[in-house]
């Protein structure tokens, strides 16, 4: 994808997400706004290298999993980027995830992030940029 203005770099765990996370990427170019989607294929260990590369590139990072929210691999990753690189941020780190409920297949669809969720996510993180 072309460089724009925004750029946002963007870390995502599990495979089915990566689907979501191309799907946003589409949306958002179709507005001028290219991100940067980073499959993490393993979490222990994580590529933190490109994550920390991405960021030091775009200054912004939404990080996107399947599992809950809270206590999830969101979270160490957000905390291993602030505790090494947090003056490279313009914007808060922004977590997606499956809200903090029970799970139920049925409810598959409403339970997990979606392209929407992410998109907000996106521009959430650029309308919120540091003064």
């Amino acid at each position: 994808m072309r460089l724009s203005e925004y750029e946002l770099a963007h870390a995502v765990h599990p495979h089915p997400t990566i689907s979501e996370a191309m799907m946003e990427a589409d949306i958002l170019h179709n507005e001028n706004i290219d991100i940067e989607v980073i499959d993490l294929m393993t979490i222990a260990p994580w590529d933190k290298e490109t994550v920390f590369n991405s960021v030091a590139k775009t200054h912004h990072l939404v990080i996107v999993h399947e599992a809950v929210k809270n206590f999830g691999v969101g979270v160490e990753i957000s905390a291993a980027v602030a505790e090494e690189i947090i003056d490279e941020f313009n914007a808060p780190i922004l977590r997606i995830g499956a809200p903090n409920s029970p799970a139920s297949f049925a409810l598959e669809k409403v339970y997990l992030p979606d392209a929407d969720d992410i998109v907000s996510a996106v521009k959430k993180t650029l309308e919120s940029a540091f003064a």
